[in-house]
C-alpha cells in the first residue's frame, strides 16, 4: 500500500514538474517571436528622425546656479544620511 502511494506521488510530481518546464518554454519561445516581430515591424526607419531637438548633454551644462543647488542637495543628503 505505501509502496503504490509513494509510486503515484512521484508520478504526480513528475508530471506537473514537466507540466511548468513545458510552460515556460512555450512562455520563452513566444516572448523572443513577439520581440523579433517588434524589432521587424515597429522599429524607426534609419533616416527617421526620433528626436525633434538634440537632447543637451548634462557633461556640458555649465550653469553656475544648477551646480550649486546640485552641490547644496548632494550635501545635504549626504548630512541627512550620517544621522541615521
Amino acid at each position: 500500500m505505501d509502496n503504490e502511494l509513494i509510486q503515484q506521488g512521484i508520478v504526480l510530481t513528475l508530471f506537473g514538474m514537466g507540466t511548468v518546464f513545458v510552460f515556460l518554454i512555450v512562455l520563452t519561445l513566444v516572448t523572443i517571436a513577439m520581440s523579433r516581430a517588434v524589432l521587424r515591424f515597429a522599429a524607426p526607419e534609419a533616416g527617421d528622425n526620433v528626436l525633434a531637438e538634440p537632447v543637451a548633454n548634462p557633461a556640458t551644462i555649465e550653469d553656475p546656479r544648477l551646480i550649486a543647488v546640485i552641490t547644496a542637495a548632494i550635501r545635504q543628503y549626504r548630512k541627512n544620511r550620517s544621522k541615521i
